[in-house]
């Protein structure tokens, strides 16, 4: 990743069946490698920045950008 000059970020999230959690996938698209996948109840822009973007960004590799789906608490978690 470091040889690619950072990451760029694909962000999903699925959930299943509404009022079942949401699973969140993290992918760098340069590698192709999955960074993260986490369950999480709650959609709020800060606990998945909390709890899914946060581990990522201590790392402190530059993010080149990052694709998602347009869901808004997603957009709002990457520019937090």
């Amino acid at each position: 990743m470091q040889a690619n000059g950072g990451l760029l970020l694909a962000l999903d999230g699925i959930q299943p069946d509404k009022g079942h959690e949401t699973i969140y996938l993290i992918r760098d698209l340069l590698t192709g490698h999955l960074l993260g996948a986490q369950n999480l109840l709650a959609s709020e822009a800060a606990v998945i920045q909390e709890r899914f973007l946060a581990p990522i960004a201590a790392w402190g590799l530059p993010v080149l950008g990052v694709l998602t789906d347009g869901h808004e608490s997603l957009l709002q978690a990457v520019a937090g």
